[in-house]
């Protein structure tokens, strides 16, 4: 239908706007037919309309669902060869994609690319690094980003947070995994119930079920209010 508006558009000599071109990349991207996503960005371009980077944004996620990183990295390219320097927001779905498909030295060299370019890398970026390093059980790469992000002022979120103490649980090191909970509260942050129950999980799958009870009874006392994953965990 949206296709059918298009072409009615051009017969009708109107020029379609930005908007319209978003939404049918977006729609075309969606639905993973790349080759009319791209046919639609080379027509907006040669229209004398310039993409913008939410809509670099929508092929870039579809190539990734393709697993296409040669087209992901010829994108970027583009972009920067056109004059198009992408923001934090379009360099951060990079890293997500990268990390959690487990292509961490791909990661790492797009946030060496972001350095360069003279930007600085917010806690979602560093978020997703440490995450995708934790699922590879590398802890000393994930504790490193988060040291990196100290001395840079960036904040952490509990997300990174939770994700250490994902990572050293699954690496049976529950007493690191310990460490960083407590070191939470000192960063001016409270746990959220992903936190306690990543923990609790981590007691119990190493056996420690009384630590994991005083955990969920400390849980309540600071107000944090259980979820059905938590009374999964403590069954």
């Amino acid at each position: 239908e949206a296709i059918e508006y298009y072409d009615q558009m051009l017969e009708k000599g109107f020029q379609p706007n930005e908007f319209t071109y978003d939404g049918l990349i977006h729609g075309y991207s969606m639905t993973g037919d790349l080759e009319k996503a791209e046919q639609l960005l080379h027509q907006m371009r040669n229209s004398g309309l310039n993409p913008k980077d939410f809509i670099y944004a929508h092929i870039l996620e579809a190539y990734f669902k393709s697993d296409n990183l040669e087209k992901v990295s010829s994108t970027l390219e583009s972009m920067l060869e056109k004059g198009l320097m992408p923001d934090n927001r379009l360099y951060g779905i990079v890293i997500h994609n990268l990390s959690s498909s487990g292509h961490m030295q791909a990661a790492v060299s797009v946030l060496s690319v972001i350095e360069k370019n003279g930007l600085v890398p917010d806690s979602l970026i560093y978020g997703s690094l440490i995450s995708g390093f934790c699922k590879a059980a590398d802890m000393e790469k994930a504790v490193g980003l988060l040291d990196e992000m100290a001395k840079k002022g960036i904040e952490p979120g509990i997300s990174c947070y939770n994700a250490l103490i994902d990572g050293f649980c699954k690496s049976d090191d529950i007493s690191h995994a310990r460490n960083i909970f407590n070191s939470i509260s000192r960063q001016g942050l409270l746990p959220n119930c992903v936190t306690y129950t990543t923990l609790m999980d981590g007691y119990c799958k190493a056996g420690d079920i009384r630590d994991a009870i005083d955990l969920y009874n400390e849980m309540l006392t600071d107000g944090v209010t259980p979820d059905a994953f938590v009374y999964s965990v403590l069954a």
